[in-house]
């Protein structure tokens, strides 16, 4: 029953109400919330359970959060406050202590509940980033993507898509991603999968967070 409440039912909910859910994980950095987005196994869960835990950055969000349309600011609104993570990424993060929970979903991820910190208010979003494997080259890319680029990634963010065409219309939600490309940032992150180089592989990433920071401050 949690899988159809948590996944489909949770969608259709929120597309019911023609709010914009995007699956994503999210953390609130010096230079303010970053998403991390992706297929199913680019990382989203474990590079955010990276820094939430080597850097301290609160945790806003894992697996989905909320975008109200209409509001000046894109306030991203958290999921539900539990990060979720193969057993790999349990182990080299030094985790897989006594306080797991199965996840009922996903046989083969835990649930962790015990955080440094969960940010349980809405903050706005300000980058996108659109996790990808690079397995051929192992060459690390970041860079940012604009216009058509930067609508499509929002597009292929969106949570339970199907329940969107339904529910919010094509119009609605075409409008939505639009107005959100434009007071966003948006980047493409490709690195290779490999949990003893990731935080080599971060430092193009870190170095962007620490830039915006600064030109913030």
């Amino acid at each position: 029953m949690r899988l159809y409440l948590m996944g489909t039912a949770l969608g259709a909910l929120l597309h019911q109400r023609h709010w914009l859910p995007l699956h994503l994980s999210a953390l609130n950095t010096p230079s303010g919330v970053w998403g991390f987005t992706g297929p199913s196994g680019a990382g989203k869960s474990t590079l955010a359970a990276w820094l939430h835990y080597h850097r301290g950055w609160p945790l806003v969000s894992d697996d989905v959060g909320v975008v109200k349309p209409g509001e000046t600011l894109p306030y991203l609104y958290p999921g539900p406050h539990r990060i979720k993570l193969c057993k790999d990424a349990l182990t080299y993060l030094e985790l897989d202590g006594p306080e797991l929970i199965r996840d009922m979903t996903r046989g083969a991820k835990y649930q962790i509940v015990q955080h440094c910190g969960f940010q349980t208010i809405a903050l706005p979003l300000r980058y996108l980033v659109v996790l990808e494997r690079n397995d051929k080259d192992n060459q690390v890319e970041f860079y940012p993507l604009h216009g058509l680029e930067a609508f499509q990634a929002i597009m292929a963010a969106i949570y339970r898509p199907e329940c969107a065409w339904i529910f919010s219309g094509p119009g609605h939600l075409l409008d939505c991603a639009t107005d959100l490309a434009r007071k966003i940032s948006v980047y493409r992150y490709r690195r290779p999968w490999s949990l003893p180089s990731m935080e080599q592989g971060l430092a193009p990433l870190l170095e962007r967070i620490q830039h915006e920071a600064s030109h913030d401050g």
